[in-house]
């Protein structure tokens, strides 16, 4: 199954389409299973209502680090993303189209998993993904990396990626690296109005990181 997952196409995914907003709930509704689109509904986030309470809790919901709670002995229910993809997958039809399209949609969330395994063996060095999802927009991917600094003073750095589309700016990435007091923030868009924007912004950004 593992080899499987790794062979998948990581630029091919559903994540995107499945998760987008109201379309998940269509297929439980669609199937009977109103209780379990409630869930789903319940652990969005509303982009116009974002605070770091909402966040964290979102982060709870959709962090993919099941494996890690399975190692330390934690019992997992259907309050996390992935355990209550695979109960679904059990109250859906056997072998029917919808089955097969949460089956597909699991082995695409693991090869996301996959993809925040850091590539060294360090053990100080460590990632963990997360799907962060809305209610009026696609959803957003999280990856967070600790690594040692390269000086040899003790110190760890956290860096944050983020990937998502959003219909009016496009497709973007941001890289958000945390050392001590320093941030650095690096972004890209494919929308060149999009970096222009994020250009003229910047200053606003740098003078609110200053007051911090």
């Amino acid at each position: 199954a593992l080899a499987d997952i790794l062979a998948r196409p990581a630029g091919k995914s559903q994540i995107e389409s499945t998760f987008s907003p109201k379309a998940m709930e269509a297929l439980l509704s669609g199937q009977g299973l109103d209780r379990e689109a409630r869930v789903l509904q319940n652990n969005r986030l509303d982009s116009n209502t974002l605070n770091a309470q909402a966040i964290a809790r979102a982060v709870q919901f959709g962090g993919l680090n099941t494996e890690k709670a399975v190692l330390d002995g934690v019992t997992l229910s259907a309050q996390t993303l992935k355990p209550w993809l695979r109960q679904m997958l059990r109250l859906l039809p056997a072998q029917s189209d919808i089955a097969s399209r949460f089956a597909d949609l699991i082995s695409d969330v693991e090869r996301f998993q996959l993809d925040a395994m850091p590539n060294t063996g360090n053990r100080d060095h460590i990632g963990m993904s997360a799907l962060l999802l809305f209610r009026d927009q696609l959803p957003v991917e999280l990856i967070f990396e600790r690594v040692p600094s390269a000086d040899d003073d003790g110190a760890t750095i956290w860096v944050i990626n983020v990937h998502t589309s959003l219909e009016h700016l496009g497709e973007i990435w941001m890289k958000s690296t945390f050392s001590r007091k320093d941030v650095d923030l690096v972004m890209w868009a494919v929308e060149p109005k999009t970096a222009s924007l994020a250009k003229e912004a910047s200053i606003d950004l740098k003078e609110a990181f200053s007051e911090i």
